[in-house]
């Protein structure tokens, strides 16, 4: 034994201690490792391992009739938290994946569900039910995510769900929505041409037919589409929000028909009438693409338009009663009346090829539609005129002057135009039968050119010279006098005027050439009093008449 003491001594005791710690931590162990020990032969693994397995199946059990438990209470969390313990023991039971996808679908955490059914086919891959619901749960998230309008992870949703279960007709429906709502017309067709070669008669695929034909802008095919499904299935109550959407489309392509016509803008006025018309035909939306084809000259096309918006009105006016029969009265007349100017605007294009004849049918057939428009009496008019129909143009002529006097419209330039050539053709008339020798129709001609123009000076010298032969002295002297004051440099007026005063004038100049009393033998004079004014001091016209003729023409006898 060491003597105790000094430096020796010290690092004798730590050892001591040293080893008497390590020895107080073995026998610790020992009795740790006794106590979990399970009971066996330690030196046989298998029959460790056996042990072992069975532990951990019975734990799983426990855990799944707890999960059972918790899902019977309607405790979910709890049933989750059982379920993922026994995922825990046991990572390769399919069983357990697709226990727990079920629970994350109750929760609708549906990502989570999706997770745990793809581990189910990765451990079962021939698993066709898993396969199913997996793609339905596809399906479930590609909905959601259309809900969010986020289009592209649910176009890519229902891909999936598509490739697990290629044949279904909801999954493909799913995602021709899809494609619909992101602009992919022609791939939905597509796709709903191979839905309609297997069921021609899928009313669903037959609705998304008819939307993506409209998308398109082919309405023709939409319109027929929607025929298809009225008759395949009447009493489906979409069809009625499908024809709501195509009224609601219609009015908006007529207010954008509207608005190019305005503009003037012909083409794209009528592709958007064809599209209204397409969708929804109204008369209103006929009218308007009648006055296109009008401006067009398109006229029988025209024509073709307001027909078939009058025959749409006398439709609907034989179940109308009281106030709803009197406005469509009032919407026939209005048709009427556009059609009477397009049969107008045809007889103008006739007389522009001197088709006078054939423009006066459709002038007649306007008028017979609306009398009280000014211009169809007044093209009429001209088209008699240039046939050299003059009494028949003076009429139609004067019809004209009375509906725009009867109108109120005597201001306008139409008017004024309207008088000009009323008096000049009247003017004209007169002209005709003086050199006809018909003096008295001819005097009222110019009688009628002077009411309506009274400051022509030569409708008052042509209306003298009538007077004139007719020997109706003082108003030849009035109507000279008053063409000589209208136009002093009308030189045959002044000298007409100046022969007959000249008569009680021997200073006057000597008559002017033209008169021939001979033609006035036969005619029967009227006493008439000549005014102060004139100087001839009431003289008898029928004196003044002998004394002029005698002495120009000895053998000339007035009885």
């Amino acid at each position: 034994v060491p003597k105790l003491g000094g430096r020796n001594s010290v690092r004798i005791l730590q050892e001591t201690q040293g080893i008497e710690t390590k020895m107080a931590r073995r026998k610790s162990t020992k009795v740790t490792t006794a106590l979990f020990r399970p009971k066996g032969n330690i030196n046989n693994p298998h029959t460790n391992k056996a042990k072992t397995r069975i532990s951990i199946q019975a734990t799983v059990s426990v855990r799944l009739e707890e999960a059972q438990a918790h899902l019977s209470r309607g405790n979910l969390t709890q049933a989750l938290i059982a379920l993922t313990s026994a995922i825990f023991l046991k990572p390769h039971e399919a069983e357990l994946y697709q226990q727990r996808a079920e629970v994350y679908i109750k929760l609708c955490d549906f990502e989570s569900a999706l997770l745990n059914y793809k581990k189910v086919l990765k451990l079962k891959p021939g698993n066709s039910i898993t396969a199913s619901r997996v793609a339905a749960l596809y399906y479930v998230k590609g909905n959601l995510d259309a809900e969010e309008c986020d289009w592209d992870r649910a176009l890519q949703s229902y891909d999936e769900a598509l490739r697990l279960a290629p044949s279904s007709r909801t999954y493909r429906l799913g995602r021709v929505r899809i494609q619909l709502q992101k602009g992919l017309y022609k791939t939905a067709l597509e796709e709903l041409d191979r839905l309609l070669a297997r069921d021609p008669a899928d009313v669903d695929s037959l609705l998304l037919r008819v939307k993506a034909f409209a998308e398109l802008r082919q309405f023709a095919k939409a319109s027929a589409t929607l025929e298809e499904v009225e008759r395949v299935s009447p009493a489906d109550s979409r069809l009625n929000r499908m024809r709501n959407s195509f009224e609601d489309t219609s009015r908006s392509l007529y207010n954008q028909a509207s608005a190019h016509l305005f503009n003037k803008e012909y083409d794209a006025s009528l592709q958007a009438i064809n599209d209204s018309i397409l969708l929804h035909p109204t008369h209103n939306s006929h009218q308007l693409r009648a006055t296109i084809f009008r401006h067009q000259k398109h006229f029988s096309r025209a024509i073709a338009d307001l027909k078939a918006a009058m025959a749409m009105v006398e439709q609907n006016g034989e179940d109308a009663k009281g106030k709803s029969k009197s406005e469509n009265l009032k919407t026939l007349q209005g048709i009427q009346q556009q059609l009477g100017v397009v049969l107008n605007d045809i007889g103008c294009s006739l007389m522009t090829m001197q088709k006078f004849r054939e423009a006066i049918v459709c002038f007649t057939k306007a008028i017979a539609r609306d009398s009280l428009l000014a211009i169809f009496h007044i093209n009429l008019a001209k088209s008699y005129q240039e046939l050299n129909e003059l009494d028949n143009a003076l009429k139609f002529y004067e019809n004209a002057v009375t509906l725009l006097r009867t109108q109120d419209k005597t201001e306008t330039d139409q008017y004024t135009g309207l008088i000009q050539e009323l008096s000049r053709l009247r003017f004209e008339r007169g002209r005709r039968l003086f050199n006809s020798a018909c003096y008295v129709e001819a005097e009222l001609e110019y009688s009628g050119a002077i009411e309506l123009q009274p400051h022509v000076a030569l409708f008052m010298h042509n209306r003298g010279e009538s007077r004139l032969h007719l020997l109706d002295f003082i108003g030849a002297y009035q109507d000279f006098k008053q063409a000589t004051e209208l136009d002093p440099a009308l030189t045959c007026a002044k000298d007409r005027f100046d022969w007959i005063k000249g008569k009680i004038n021997p200073q006057a100049p000597q008559p002017p050439r033209g008169l021939k009393p001979e033609r006035f033998k036969n005619e029967k004079l009227q006493e008439l009093s000549m005014p102060e004014d004139m100087g001839l001091h009431m003289m008898k016209t029928e004196k003044f008449l002998g004394m002029v003729l005698q002495k120009e023409h000895g053998d000339v006898k007035i009885n």
